[in-house]
């Protein structure tokens, strides 16, 4: 069994190291190669492979970057897909928020777009729903990009216990998972 070192001698091995989740961290060695290792300080994947930025893995998989392009790696530190967008976040609920020279959408775990439409603006799945933003109004989208309702907001939260917080017209309140404002 491999010995668990110490944040300091991580450090003394690599020019930055992140948090661990679930015993493997984000690393960036001295040329500025950006991987994943274990405890250990090994990397998690081949030695040879390192990326311009990684994330922290959510499930099996993690975002990385090269150069101008983002996608999601495996833990074998492989492409999980061959598409590459602009920005990809973690992926929540089954679905990754994306961008291309579109817009902004959500991405399914093989990389594929989960629907057409392109905003200016999306966040991550919460219970079931996202927040996307078109000019500068808030909107609510179902996984396959349907609008829970025509209503418009000027900020809107994700939902959070069935509820959500949205502010139209200076005004803050409370709407449920139907759209409808709680009274």
């Amino acid at each position: 069994m491999s010995k668990e070192l110490s944040r300091r001698e991580l450090l003394r091995m690599y020019a930055w190291v992140s948090n661990f989740i679930d015993k493997i961290a984000c690393a960036r060695d001295h040329s500025g190669k950006c991987f994943h290792i274990r405890t250990d300080g090994a990397p998690l994947y081949g030695v040879g492979r390192g990326y311009t930025l990684v994330g922290h893995f959510y499930g099996s998989l993690a975002l990385a970057r090269i150069g101008a392009h983002e996608f999601h790696i495996r833990r074998d530190g492989r492409p999980a897909y061959n598409e590459h967008y602009s920005l990809v976040g973690p992926f929540c609920e089954g679905y990754a928020l994306a961008c291309d020279d579109s817009g902004w959408f959500h991405i399914h775990p093989n990389g594929l777009p989960a629907y057409k439409q392109r905003f200016d603006e999306t966040r991550t799945f919460a219970e079931g729903f996202a927040v996307a933003r078109i000019g500068r109004h808030f909107v609510y989208i179902y996984p396959d990009g349907r609008l829970l309702t025509k209503e418009r907001f000027d900020y809107a939260t994700p939902f959070y216990d069935g509820y959500a917080c949205v502010v139209k017209n200076g005004e803050e309140f409370l709407i449920d998972q139907t759209g409808r404002r709680e009274k």
